[in-house]
Protein backbone atom coordinates (compact mmCIF):
# COMPACT_ATOMS: atom_id res chain seq x y z
CA UNK A 1 0.00 0.00 0.00
CA UNK A 2 3.04 2.74 0.42
CA UNK A 3 4.02 4.45 -2.74
CA UNK A 4 6.35 7.37 -1.99
CA UNK A 5 5.59 8.66 0.35
CA UNK A 6 4.80 11.74 0.53
CA UNK A 7 5.81 14.13 2.60
CA UNK A 8 7.80 16.45 4.65
CA UNK A 9 10.66 16.85 7.43
CA UNK A 10 14.51 18.14 8.08
CA UNK A 11 17.10 19.98 9.58
CA UNK A 12 17.47 23.71 10.57
CA UNK A 13 20.57 23.86 9.74
CA UNK A 14 22.87 22.77 6.36
CA UNK A 15 25.90 20.68 7.47
CA UNK A 16 28.53 19.95 5.13
CA UNK A 17 29.07 17.21 3.43
CA UNK A 18 32.26 16.23 5.00
CA UNK A 19 30.93 15.69 8.15
CA UNK A 20 29.17 12.36 7.13
CA UNK A 21 29.59 9.58 9.43
CA UNK A 22 29.39 6.22 8.11
CA UNK A 23 28.06 4.73 11.13
CA UNK A 24 25.00 7.38 11.65
CA UNK A 25 24.25 6.40 8.15
CA UNK A 26 23.99 2.22 9.17
CA UNK A 27 22.21 3.86 12.08
CA UNK A 28 19.59 5.58 9.85
CA UNK A 29 19.16 2.81 7.82
CA UNK A 30 18.04 0.49 10.52
CA UNK A 31 15.37 2.97 12.23
CA UNK A 32 13.61 4.42 8.51
CA UNK A 33 13.12 0.68 7.97
CA UNK A 34 11.66 0.28 10.91
CA UNK A 35 9.60 2.75 10.66
CA UNK A 36 8.50 1.93 7.14
CA UNK A 37 7.33 -1.28 9.02
CA UNK A 38 5.02 0.67 11.89
CA UNK A 39 3.59 2.96 9.63
CA UNK A 40 2.16 0.13 7.91
CA UNK A 41 1.33 -2.85 9.82
CA UNK A 42 0.57 -0.88 13.62
CA UNK A 43 -2.57 -0.24 14.83
CA UNK A 44 -2.40 3.57 15.80
CA UNK A 45 -5.05 6.37 16.91
CA UNK A 46 -3.80 9.58 17.25
CA UNK A 47 -4.69 13.90 16.86
CA UNK A 48 -1.66 15.41 14.34
CA UNK A 49 -0.88 19.22 13.66
CA UNK A 50 -0.14 19.93 9.71
CA UNK A 51 1.52 22.96 8.90
CA UNK A 52 2.37 23.89 4.88
CA UNK A 53 2.84 27.02 4.41
CA UNK A 54 0.73 29.20 5.78
CA UNK A 55 -2.22 26.63 5.97
CA UNK A 56 -2.58 24.55 8.96
CA UNK A 57 -4.81 22.02 9.99
CA UNK A 58 -5.66 19.76 13.22
CA UNK A 59 -6.09 15.68 11.72
CA UNK A 60 -7.19 12.73 13.44
CA UNK A 61 -5.85 9.54 12.08
CA UNK A 62 -6.45 6.29 12.67
CA UNK A 63 -4.68 3.27 11.21
CA UNK A 64 -4.90 -0.42 11.73
CA UNK A 65 -3.36 -3.70 9.82
CA UNK A 66 -5.21 -6.91 10.16
CA UNK A 67 -7.49 -9.35 8.55
CA UNK A 68 -8.52 -7.06 6.36
CA UNK A 69 -5.16 -5.76 5.27
CA UNK A 70 -4.20 -1.98 5.71
CA UNK A 71 -6.78 0.65 6.70
CA UNK A 72 -6.25 4.51 7.07
CA UNK A 73 -8.96 7.12 7.74
CA UNK A 74 -7.68 11.04 8.12
CA UNK A 75 -10.28 13.62 9.32
CA UNK A 76 -9.89 17.29 10.09
CA UNK A 77 -10.55 18.67 12.85
CA UNK A 78 -9.49 22.14 12.38
CA UNK A 79 -8.91 23.26 9.15
CA UNK A 80 -10.15 23.21 5.60
CA UNK A 81 -12.95 20.03 5.79
CA UNK A 82 -11.30 16.83 4.22
CA UNK A 83 -11.69 13.68 4.91
CA UNK A 84 -9.71 10.55 3.30
CA UNK A 85 -10.46 6.88 3.70
CA UNK A 86 -7.62 4.70 2.17
CA UNK A 87 -7.05 0.57 1.78
CA UNK A 88 -5.41 -1.78 -0.01
CA UNK A 89 -7.99 -0.97 -3.13
CA UNK A 90 -9.06 2.05 -3.04
CA UNK A 91 -8.81 5.93 -2.02
CA UNK A 92 -11.84 7.94 -1.07
CA UNK A 93 -11.75 11.56 -0.48
CA UNK A 94 -14.45 13.59 0.70
CA UNK A 95 -14.23 17.61 1.25
CA UNK A 96 -16.50 20.45 1.93
CA UNK A 97 -20.17 20.29 1.64
CA UNK A 98 -19.97 16.17 1.69
CA UNK A 99 -18.52 16.80 -1.68
CA UNK A 100 -16.67 13.38 -3.02
CA UNK A 101 -13.80 14.94 -4.95
CA UNK A 102 -11.86 11.58 -5.53
CA UNK A 103 -12.33 7.96 -5.49
CA UNK A 104 -9.72 5.94 -7.28
CA UNK A 105 -7.96 2.20 -7.34
CA UNK A 106 -5.11 3.13 -5.83
CA UNK A 107 -3.34 4.05 -2.33
CA UNK A 108 -1.92 7.36 -2.38
CA UNK A 109 -3.26 9.63 -0.20
CA UNK A 110 -4.48 13.30 -2.06
CA UNK A 111 -3.85 15.29 1.20
CA UNK A 112 -0.42 16.32 1.72
CA UNK A 113 -0.81 15.12 5.57
CA UNK A 114 -1.46 11.87 4.22
CA UNK A 115 1.70 11.58 1.77
CA UNK A 116 3.69 12.19 4.13
CA UNK A 117 3.16 8.63 6.12
CA UNK A 118 3.32 7.45 2.64
CA UNK A 119 7.08 8.25 1.87
CA UNK A 120 9.65 6.07 1.65
CA UNK A 121 13.15 6.90 2.82
CA UNK A 122 15.93 5.14 1.12
CA UNK A 123 19.61 5.90 2.83
CA UNK A 124 21.05 4.46 -0.96
CA UNK A 125 21.22 8.15 -2.39
CA UNK A 126 24.08 9.85 -2.73
CA UNK A 127 22.65 12.87 -2.74
CA UNK A 128 21.91 12.84 0.82
CA UNK A 129 23.68 12.47 4.07
CA UNK A 130 22.36 10.96 7.14
CA UNK A 131 23.11 12.21 10.54
CA UNK A 132 21.49 10.63 14.31
CA UNK A 133 20.48 14.23 15.71
CA UNK A 134 19.33 13.50 19.40
CA UNK A 135 16.06 12.74 21.10
CA UNK A 136 12.51 14.95 21.48
CA UNK A 137 9.83 14.16 23.58
CA UNK A 138 6.50 14.10 20.98
CA UNK A 139 3.00 13.59 22.78
CA UNK A 140 4.66 11.97 25.54
CA UNK A 141 7.05 9.08 23.93
CA UNK A 142 10.47 9.53 23.21
CA UNK A 143 11.83 9.69 19.71
CA UNK A 144 14.81 9.85 17.87
CA UNK A 145 15.95 12.59 15.13
CA UNK A 146 17.26 11.63 12.03
CA UNK A 147 18.62 14.90 9.93
CA UNK A 148 18.61 13.88 6.08
CA UNK A 149 20.43 16.58 4.27
CA UNK A 150 20.78 17.04 0.93
CA UNK A 151 23.97 17.70 -1.29
CA UNK A 152 22.88 19.75 -4.02
CA UNK A 153 19.96 22.28 -4.80
CA UNK A 154 17.27 20.13 -6.12
CA UNK A 155 16.14 18.83 -2.58
CA UNK A 156 15.03 19.69 0.31
CA UNK A 157 16.14 18.33 3.78
CA UNK A 158 14.41 16.51 6.19
CA UNK A 159 14.12 15.96 9.69
CA UNK A 160 12.39 12.97 11.55
CA UNK A 161 11.59 11.67 14.74
CA UNK A 162 10.94 8.29 15.28
CA UNK A 163 8.77 6.58 18.66
CA UNK A 164 11.89 4.40 20.25
CA UNK A 165 10.10 1.78 20.59
CA UNK A 166 7.64 1.32 17.97
CA UNK A 167 9.90 3.66 14.90
CA UNK A 168 6.79 5.47 14.18
CA UNK A 169 6.91 8.77 12.62
CA UNK A 170 5.81 11.09 15.44
CA UNK A 171 7.49 14.56 14.05
CA UNK A 172 8.54 15.42 10.98
CA UNK A 173 9.92 18.50 9.11
CA UNK A 174 10.96 19.89 5.62
CA UNK A 175 13.42 22.58 5.00
CA UNK A 176 15.08 24.75 2.70
CA UNK A 177 18.29 25.15 2.21
CA UNK A 178 19.12 28.17 4.72
CA UNK A 179 17.34 25.66 7.55
CA UNK A 180 14.04 27.14 7.21
CA UNK A 181 11.05 25.31 7.64
CA UNK A 182 8.75 24.55 4.90
CA UNK A 183 6.48 22.11 6.19
CA UNK A 184 5.62 20.34 9.36
CA UNK A 185 3.77 17.31 11.02
CA UNK A 186 3.81 16.80 14.71
CA UNK A 187 1.51 14.67 16.45
CA UNK A 188 -0.50 16.31 20.22
CA UNK A 189 -1.82 12.72 20.75
CA UNK A 190 -0.84 9.15 20.34
CA UNK A 191 -2.23 5.41 21.65
CA UNK A 192 -1.65 2.53 20.11
CA UNK A 193 -4.77 -0.41 20.59
CA UNK A 194 -4.89 -4.03 20.63
CA UNK A 195 -7.92 -3.92 17.77
CA UNK A 196 -9.61 -1.03 16.24
CA UNK A 197 -13.24 -1.64 14.89
CA UNK A 198 -13.77 -1.08 11.32
CA UNK A 199 -16.82 1.28 11.96
CA UNK A 200 -14.01 3.65 12.73
CA UNK A 201 -12.90 3.79 9.09
CA UNK A 202 -16.16 4.86 7.30
CA UNK A 203 -16.16 8.59 5.89
CA UNK A 204 -19.05 10.54 7.68
CA UNK A 205 -20.18 11.99 4.24
CA UNK A 206 -19.64 8.99 2.19
CA UNK A 207 -22.54 7.15 0.39
CA UNK A 208 -22.73 4.37 -2.41
CA UNK A 209 -24.28 7.19 -4.85
CA UNK A 210 -21.83 9.48 -4.26
CA UNK A 211 -19.25 7.02 -4.85
CA UNK A 212 -20.63 5.90 -8.22
CA UNK A 213 -21.24 8.97 -9.60
CA UNK A 214 -17.52 9.98 -8.89
CA UNK A 215 -16.13 6.58 -11.20
CA UNK A 216 -14.50 7.83 -14.33
CA UNK A 217 -15.28 6.31 -17.92
CA UNK A 218 -13.08 3.93 -19.43
CA UNK A 219 -10.13 5.96 -21.32
CA UNK A 220 -10.44 5.91 -25.22
CA UNK A 221 -6.88 4.24 -27.19
CA UNK A 222 -6.64 7.70 -29.49
CA UNK A 223 -6.25 8.91 -25.67
CA UNK A 224 -3.55 6.98 -24.91
CA UNK A 225 -1.68 7.35 -28.26
CA UNK A 226 -1.60 10.97 -27.95
CA UNK A 227 -0.48 11.43 -24.37
CA UNK A 228 1.95 8.85 -25.52
CA UNK A 229 3.80 11.13 -27.95
CA UNK A 230 5.78 13.21 -25.07
CA UNK A 231 9.13 11.68 -23.40
CA UNK A 232 11.99 13.02 -20.89
CA UNK A 233 15.37 14.03 -21.79
CA UNK A 234 18.24 15.27 -19.48
CA UNK A 235 16.41 14.61 -15.76
CA UNK A 236 18.03 16.60 -12.55
CA UNK A 237 20.52 14.56 -10.90
CA UNK A 238 19.41 11.35 -9.26
CA UNK A 239 15.68 11.55 -9.97
CA UNK A 240 14.37 8.41 -12.28
CA UNK A 241 11.01 6.99 -13.45
CA UNK A 242 9.61 4.96 -11.29
CA UNK A 243 5.76 4.85 -12.94
CA UNK A 244 4.11 6.10 -16.31
CA UNK A 245 0.37 5.50 -16.53
CA UNK A 246 -2.49 6.46 -18.58
CA UNK A 247 -6.46 6.75 -17.63
CA UNK A 248 -9.46 8.27 -16.35
CA UNK A 249 -9.21 10.00 -13.41
CA UNK A 250 -12.14 11.28 -11.24
CA UNK A 251 -13.19 14.56 -12.30
CA UNK A 252 -12.09 14.61 -15.32
CA UNK A 253 -13.63 14.10 -18.61
CA UNK A 254 -10.62 12.92 -20.38
CA UNK A 255 -7.38 10.73 -20.29
CA UNK A 256 -4.44 11.75 -18.37
CA UNK A 257 -0.97 10.86 -18.12
CA UNK A 258 0.64 10.19 -14.81
CA UNK A 259 4.59 10.07 -14.91
CA UNK A 260 6.35 9.53 -11.31
CA UNK A 261 9.95 10.77 -10.68
CA UNK A 262 11.83 9.50 -7.33
CA UNK A 263 15.32 10.00 -6.11
CA UNK A 264 14.77 7.92 -3.20
CA UNK A 265 12.95 10.67 -1.18
CA UNK A 266 11.36 12.96 -2.85
CA UNK A 267 8.99 12.37 -5.53
CA UNK A 268 7.94 14.91 -8.78
CA UNK A 269 4.25 14.22 -10.66
CA UNK A 270 3.86 15.00 -14.16
CA UNK A 271 0.31 15.12 -15.40
CA UNK A 272 -0.47 15.12 -18.94
CA UNK A 273 -3.50 16.01 -20.58
CA UNK A 274 -5.56 17.07 -23.65
CA UNK A 275 -8.34 19.28 -22.63
CA UNK A 276 -11.98 17.82 -23.46
CA UNK A 277 -14.59 20.23 -25.03
CA UNK A 278 -15.28 23.38 -22.76
CA UNK A 279 -12.35 23.16 -20.67
CA UNK A 280 -10.20 26.39 -20.18
CA UNK A 281 -6.71 26.43 -18.81
CA UNK A 282 -4.17 29.00 -17.53
CA UNK A 283 -0.60 28.93 -17.19
CA UNK A 284 0.24 29.16 -13.46
CA UNK A 285 3.33 28.66 -10.67
CA UNK A 286 2.02 28.49 -7.15
CA UNK A 287 3.87 27.38 -4.04
CA UNK A 288 2.78 26.64 -0.55
CA UNK A 289 5.12 25.17 1.79
CA UNK A 290 7.17 22.51 0.47
CA UNK A 291 4.94 21.97 -2.51
CA UNK A 292 5.91 24.02 -5.87
CA UNK A 293 3.62 23.24 -8.83
CA UNK A 294 3.88 24.32 -12.49
CA UNK A 295 1.42 24.67 -15.39
CA UNK A 296 1.42 25.46 -18.88
CA UNK A 297 -0.42 24.57 -22.02
CA UNK A 298 2.05 23.15 -24.54
CA UNK A 299 1.10 22.40 -27.98
CA UNK A 300 -2.48 21.67 -27.38
CA UNK A 301 -1.92 20.01 -23.90
CA UNK A 302 -2.38 20.77 -20.29
CA UNK A 303 1.36 20.06 -18.94
CA UNK A 304 1.55 19.77 -14.87
CA UNK A 305 4.45 19.40 -12.82
CA UNK A 306 3.90 18.99 -8.84
CA UNK A 307 6.37 17.77 -5.62
CA UNK A 308 7.99 18.70 -2.37
CA UNK A 309 11.17 19.57 -4.01
CA UNK A 310 12.79 23.23 -5.18
CA UNK A 311 11.13 25.27 -7.76
CA UNK A 312 14.36 24.59 -9.77
CA UNK A 313 13.86 21.12 -9.78
CA UNK A 314 10.11 21.41 -10.73
CA UNK A 315 11.83 23.81 -13.99
CA UNK A 316 14.37 21.78 -14.74
CA UNK A 317 11.80 18.66 -14.88
CA UNK A 318 9.47 20.99 -17.23
CA UNK A 319 12.31 21.65 -19.52
CA UNK A 320 13.17 17.75 -19.65
CA UNK A 321 10.01 16.88 -21.28
CA UNK A 322 9.65 17.16 -25.25
CA UNK A 323 7.79 16.23 -27.65
CA UNK A 324 7.84 13.00 -30.30
CA UNK A 325 8.39 13.75 -33.61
Amino acid sequence: MRRWGWSLLCLFWVVSSSGFAQGDKEVAHQLLEKMASASQFLNYTGIFTFVNGPKSWTMQIVHSFDKHGEREYLKTIAGDAREVYRDDHSLISVANDNELVLVESTSTGTHPASQTFDREFSTDSKFYDYYLDGTEEIAGYTCQVISIVPRDQYRFGYRLCLESVSGLLLKSQVVDKSGQPKEQLVFKSLEFPAAISGADFKPDAYNKQLEAAAQPPEPQEDSFNMLARWELAELPPGFKIVQDTTRNISGSASAVRHIILDDGIAAVSIFIKRPANGEKYHASKQASGALNTLMKIRQGFVVTVIGEVPEATISAVYAALKPIS
